[in-house]
């Protein structure tokens, strides 16, 4: 090739470098500014989906009111305050007082057919407020160029617009809303109560009686359970708790049974590692497990038969104050959770030879609710209940959001006879009247 050609060729390279670069500014503000708002609208929506849940979780829960929030009920100041500890900007409105469609907090009513798409003025077809609505929907929004109905004091907020990081740099007009405000991002979730499919173990007060934990006081699994048939008619009313454990009214009908509890064949001292139960039981998983005596709950690590081995003084608890012991028919509680699936005659115990020491006497508790066709734990009821020699008085109380210790999900592993069971379960545990209710995402 001539030398003179090369010299021509000089700076060619230099030439295509520089209209590459700007090729790659343009991938780099695309890359980098749409990864931003990917990030961004994953961190808005997580945080108004634990905003619904938080709200709704304390929605039937009247004395959770935040006395410095000037009374605002607990449903929405909640679900502000877990917004607030992301997003200083914008400041989420309560939207108490007109309960507006395109306010940040809304009850209202969810519409399962709904598509769940949000037009400008914040009308959708999946959600009606309401009031008195038993679902809740939490707004968080980041605008460019916000409406009338946003920013409207104790009503909705926004944010301003995500701002543009290389894209401010590039050939967008100087005009461009865009370029000027940066991206408009809105996050939505609307949460809804439905009927628990599990319950932990209940935690009495009384079993801490020195100090007081936060859960110390928290409603659980009860030492009993009710067929459904029986739970539908209740109001208030005396139960008789037979030698076999079965339950009974004065009619005679069989209308649930003790669960996984037995008693203390002989007292147990303090330093006690080993007890006695009168037989073997149903009920008890295999070891290790835990169980309650009077106040104290213990883990037991291995059974003999009647004899089992214990842990003492265990999750901060220990014996009765000044006492160091359980005396000799004391019962012995399962404390543990519960699931949807067990059978009735797998839970099932005889009675206890003290009813009056029951952990949890005078106190609500989750019911498990037995199906009448398959005998398997169906859901969970609330009820108060007491002792008085070998009744039960019962009272069902109406359904509510459990703020703790309940779950929509299984927290165990499903055990029923038959997997074919398990759809027929789920159908019945959303028609059981009263059952205890949580919260969970529909959208």
């Amino acid at each position: 090739m001539p030398i003179r050609n090369l010299h021509r060729r000089r700076g060619t390279v230099l030439v295509l470098f520089a209209m590459l670069i700007f090729v790659l500014f343009a991938l780099a503000a695309l890359t980098i500014d749409l990864g931003l708002v990917r990030a961004t609208q994953r961190q808005m929506q997580s945080r108004v989906d634990s905003a619904a849940l938080e709200g709704l979780r304390f929605r039937d829960d009247v004395s959770a009111v935040d006395a410095t929030a000037n009374g605002t009920p607990a449903e929405r100041d909640l679900a502000r305050r877990k917004v607030a500890a992301s997003f200083v900007d914008p400041a989420l409105q309560t939207n108490e007082a007109t309960n507006e469609l395109h306010g940040d907090l809304v009850a209202g009513r969810f519409i399962p057919a709904g598509t769940g798409q949000e037009a400008a003025d914040y009308t959708r077809d999946d959600f009606t407020p309401e009031v008195t609505g038993e679902e809740f929907l939490v707004r968080l929004r980041r605008m460019n160029a916000p409406t009338a109905l946003d920013g409207v004091a104790g009503v909705s907020s926004h944010g301003a617009g995500l701002p543009l990081v290389f894209g401010g740099a590039t050939l967008l007009g100087a005009d461009s809303v865009l370029r000027a405000n940066g991206y408009t991002m809105r996050a939505t979730a609307i949460a809804e109560a439905r009927p628990a499919l599990s319950v932990g173990p209940a935690y009495p007060a009384s079993l801490y009686p020195d100090h007081a934990p936060p859960f110390a006081g928290l409603p659980g699994a009860a030492p009993f359970a009710l067929k459904v048939s029986y739970w539908t008619r209740l109001t208030t009313d005396t139960i008789t708790v037979n030698a076999d454990g079965s339950l009974t009214r004065a009619a005679g009908t069989t209308d649930g049974a003790m669960v996984r509890v037995t008693s203390l064949e002989m007292a147990l001292a303090g330093a006690d590692t080993t007890l006695t139960v009168p037989a073997v039981v149903t009920g008890f998983p295999a070891p290790p497990f835990s169980v309650r005596i009077d106040n104290e709950i213990l883990q037991v690590t291995f059974v003999a038969d009647t004899t089992w081995t214990v842990k003492r003084n265990q999750q901060g608890t220990g014996s009765d104050p000044g006492a160091g012991s359980h005396l000799a028919e004391a019962p012995v509680t399962l404390h543990a959770g519960l699931t949807l699936g067990p059978a009735l005659t797998a839970l099932s115990s005889p009675r206890p030879t003290r009813l009056e020491g029951l952990v949890g006497v005078d106190f609500c508790t989750f019911v498990p609710l037995i199906d009448d066709a398959s005998g398997l734990v169906a859901g969970f009821g609330k009820v108060e209940w007491s002792v008085g020699g070998y009744q039960l008085q019962v009272t069902r109380k109406p359904a509510k959001v459990a703020p703790q210790n309940a779950s929509d999900v299984f927290t165990q592993l499903v055990s029923v006879p038959d997997a074919a069971l398990l759809g027929p379960l789920l159908k019945a545990n959303k028609l059981i009247a009263d059952s205890i209710l949580v919260p969970a995402l529909v959208r």
